[in-house]
């Protein structure tokens, strides 16, 4: 499968369920034989983490579908990612700082299909 028919398949799978976790999207690509599995992390900001632990594969398919458009990340609660089965030990954002952390926090995020208002 195509690197364009599984970001498809991605953001078929985030319209279809709405706010996907991490760990449902790591789930879901695994069922197609994917492996999720790594050591790379993505960060929005220096030291501020959405997501680890995943393959460079993982990573690529998911910077590929933010950068398109079709999928956006919306802040969650650390209990939704505990529910869907998985959790970063990092302490928890409480904002986003102009220039980053100093040391790494996660802020818990999932997608959907519409972008996220800040108003």
């Amino acid at each position: 499968m195509t690197p364009g028919a599984i970001q498809d398949r991605i953001v078929d799978f985030v319209e279809g369920r709405d706010w996907v976790s991490f760990p449902e999207i790591g789930e879901f690509l695994a069922e197609d034989g994917i492996d999720v599995k790594g050591d790379i992390c993505l960060e929005i900001a220096p030291n501020l983490v959405v997501w680890a632990g995943m393959s460079h594969e993982f990573a690529d398919l998911m910077k590929d579908a933010l950068k398109s458009n079709r999928i956006y990340p919306h802040p969650s609660s650390p209990l939704t990612h505990l529910i869907d089965g998985g959790m970063l030990t990092l302490p928890v954002a409480k904002r986003l700082p102009k220039n980053g952390y100093k040391k790494p926090h996660w802020m818990p995020t999932v997608f959907r299909t519409v972008p996220y208002k800040t108003t």
